[in-house]
């Protein structure tokens, strides 16, 4: 089933989107408590143990709580019932898009993410179970007979082109992306523009497999910006800023990219000053990034629930150790979630993190951050003692080269 949008609504959906840069998801209806009945959950996550099962096992819950679900769903109008059940249907291939994914990480990366996780949960117990889980899913493995069974379940019987769903449904937005990556990953491969750049696409994916004006124009824009973010060569960030120019349609999602563009280009100017910022330390006490002038400062963007920041922590204290007294404040910068000011706080104390220690006031939508079109994590910028930027894309405390670049400046 296919619905059409009036050119009309059309294009008060893609205007909405320009100005705020969200969209609704007023299809969706609460399923959780249908997932919950046949998938354990524990804090509203699935358990590791439902990663055991195997796709069939995995797929036959799905079925379950898609028949429950699809009840749910029924309202007096047909048109209404339909709509809302493929954004159930959606939200099901979504669980089975990380039901895969949870197969195919690496498995000492989701033993620190595990780790993290029982930090947070305070219960050491629980921790260790979802370790032990997860190296017995790692230990299993996806035959290839079962990775294109999952996949199909995924992918196939399903279009990318529905505009009504598009504008409605968060979960089918987040399949029409897990959709492109896998067409990139599979029928685009050949292309590698982006082969050891984490997350980047090239838009001729979304131009082959988007046949819709409206679903393509929002794609490119958030594509772009996810490029522009993660590439660092000047010269292909050009040429990317200017195929997105000649494909993008929409001028206020061109107009957003635009300032992408012009911060790069800043960052990328010799001698640009730094944009200021004021942020809070644990004690609340604010500090302004213009009142450090007179030396050299090195900022550590980070977060508590990033495990390649964390990793860079002994580094940095080293760091700092050996610099301290000379010319270079070190400020580590969280963009944690403001609900995550306590945790935030903790680690800072627990840990006995040293330097200026301030947390962004809207974590990755703050202005400094966004300034300097910072996507992942950890990042580092250094300043020099007159506010201007040196580095846009800093060393990291366990390169050698920091400390050698530091030594020559100081």
């Amino acid at each position: 089933m296919k619905f059409y949008l009036l050119p009309m609504l059309m294009l008060v959906f893609t205007c909405s989107f320009a100005q705020q840069g969200t969209l609704p998801n007023d299809l969706a209806i609460d399923v959780n408590n249908s997932i919950a009945k046949y998938f354990p959950i524990h804090n509203g996550e699935l358990l590791y143990s439902n990663y055991l099962l195997d796709p069939q096992e995995f797929n036959k819950k799905i079925a379950l709580v898609k028949e429950e679900a699809y009840q749910l769903a029924n309202t007096p109008d047909p048109k209404i019932t339909a709509l809302k059940r493929l954004d159930v249907d959606y939200r099901l291939r979504n669980l089975l898009v990380t039901y895969k994914q949870m197969f195919g990480m690496d498995s000492t990366a989701m033993i620190s993410l595990l780790k993290v996780v029982a930090e947070k949960s305070n219960d050491p117990q629980f921790g260790q179970l979802l370790i032990t889980a997860q190296q017995k899913i790692y230990a299993k493995r996806m035959t290839t007979a079962q990775l294109v069974y999952t996949d199909s379940l995924i992918f196939s019987k399903a279009d990318p082109n529905i505009d009504l769903v598009y504008a409605h449904s968060e979960a089918y937005r987040a399949w029409v992306k897990s959709y492109l990556e896998q067409m990139y990953k599979t029928k685009y491969q050949a292309d590698t523009t982006f082969r050891n750049i984490k997350g980047g696409m090239p838009l001729s994916v979304i131009t082959n497999e988007i046949k819709s004006p409206i679903i393509r124009d929002v794609e490119y824009y958030l594509q772009t910006l996810l490029n522009l973010k993660v590439v660092k060569d000047p010269v292909l960030f050009k040429k990317l800023y200017d195929e997105f120019n000649v494909l993008e349609t929409n001028v206020g999602l061109k107009k957003e990219v635009q300032t992408l563009h012009d911060n790069f280009q800043r960052m990328q100017t010799s001698n640009s000053l730094a944009p200021d910022f004021t942020y809070g330390d644990i004690s609340g006490k604010q500090i302004t990034l213009s009142n450090l002038r007179g030396k050299f400062v090195y900022i550590d963007v980070w977060a508590t629930w990033c495990i390649p920041c964390k990793a860079e922590i002994p580094s940095l204290k080293k760091m700092e150790e050996e610099f301290r007294g000379k010319n270079i404040h070190f400020v580590s910068l969280s963009v944690d979630k403001q609900e995550d000011a306590g945790t935030w706080h903790k680690y800072v104390t627990s840990n006995k993190l040293s330097g200026y220690q301030i947390m962004a006031d809207k974590d990755f939508q703050s202005d400094f951050i966004k300034k300097f079109n910072i996507a992942s994590i950890p990042r580092f910028i250094l300043i020099d003692p007159a506010g201007k930027v040196v580095d846009a894309d800093a060393k990291r405390p366990s390169d050698p080269k920091l400390k050698e670049q530091l030594n020559k400046l100081l």
